[in-house]
């Protein structure tokens, strides 16, 4: 158990009935119950630090001593390794950590203490063990951070650097998010991956240039079209964009004419995707049946409205007029 004790002055009227008390007394403020052996205590802020020892295979014994039920003291794997816990005033616990401590199989409860400065509250801590002393601080943003990539849970740890007051170099939203997006590539998650480009990447082209390669090699650059720039006052390499409508000419033609008719056409070379689409064009047929009420499914009504597309992005109005009219779109004026 645990009791936590504030030393008062006691009341003059008191100490004038009973002058032979001390004229400080300790009252007991508050107090819980422990299901583990207590190697030591010390003030950590509001909340204790307490390092704890908990084994039920261990029992008090008649002389007071500690004694485990079966395992003979000393056995390899008898024994836990201690815990550095941190419980609020009431008890409840808040963190705990297991202490890697040498050859900690041999030791009780009895061969750990918790040591820190009482005169200086410099909140520095000392474990001992009969082998060795660590010494332990209270962890900052950086070291939370650094804990959290060490256990691949680089989501949280994003967070934490939008949140919190990292300095470490390394601790930057590119740095994590880079590390996040990576380990999300390496998953097979390219979708989620995608949804960070923005705030990872920013307005580095050469690092969007960089993923974006690296989803094109991973066949995966259907899930990069939502997210990529299309700003002209930040625009990638042209031949990006000329990569990204080549693959949806073979893979996804009403999501190139998308791009078509909402991407400024100063990104990409019209004349070449111009050409690239009449070729693919002539090799596919025009429906038996066009269905002039509904939004084109059929390849070869998309490729003719991209085609239309493009001749109005270089001026020539009179080919998509009679695009146009041969498909028969109510629109075209």
């Amino acid at each position: 158990w645990v009791r936590i004790c504030a030393i008062k002055d006691r009341d003059p009227v008191e100490r004038m009935a009973e002058p032979y008390l001390p004229a400080r007394r300790g009252e007991i403020i508050c107090s819980f119950d422990t299901d583990f052996f207590i190697c030591g205590v010390a003030p950590f802020g509001p909340n204790l630090l307490i390092l704890a020892y908990d084994d039920p295979g261990i029992v008090i014994g008649a002389d007071g001593n500690l004694k485990r039920k079966s395992q003979r003291a000393g056995a390899k794997g008898a024994a836990p390794r201690p815990e550095l816990r941190i419980c609020k005033r009431n008890g409840e616990e808040t963190a705990c950590d297991s202490l890697n401590m040498k050859d900690h199989h041999k030791w009780f409860a009895t061969d750990y203490r918790l040591e820190f400065n009482r005169q200086v509250m410099e909140n520095i801590y000392y474990i001992l063990s009969p082998l060795e002393i660590i010494i332990a601080k209270p962890c900052d943003d950086d070291d939370y951070v650094s804990w959290l990539v060490k256990r691949f849970r680089y989501g949280e740890a994003l967070n934490c650097v939008r949140n919190l007051n990292c300095k470490h170099p390394e601790h930057s939203l590119q740095g994590i998010g880079e590390k996040y997006l990576t380990h999300l590539v390496e998953v097979g998650d390219y979708k989620s991956a995608t949804f960070h480009f923005e705030e990872v990447l920013g307005t580095h082209a050469d690092l969007w240039e960089k993923w974006i390669g690296i989803f094109e090699r991973a066949g995966q650059l259907r899930w990069v079209i939502g997210h990529i720039p299309t700003r002209v006052d930040f625009a990638l390499n042209p031949n990006i964009y000329r990569m990204i409508l080549s693959y949806l000419l073979q893979s996804d033609q009403s999501a190139l004419l998308q791009c078509l008719k909402t991407w400024n056409p100063s990104l990409y070379p019209v004349p070449e995707l111009t050409q690239q689409i009449m070729e693919a064009l002539g090799k596919v047929r025009p429906p038996i049946r066009q269905d002039r009420g509904r939004e084109p499914t059929d390849p070869h009504t998309l490729l003719s409205l991209a085609l239309a597309t493009l001749y109005e992005h270089s001026r020539h109005y009179a080919k998509a007029l009679k695009i146009y009219l041969d498909l028969g779109r109510s629109d075209v004026f």
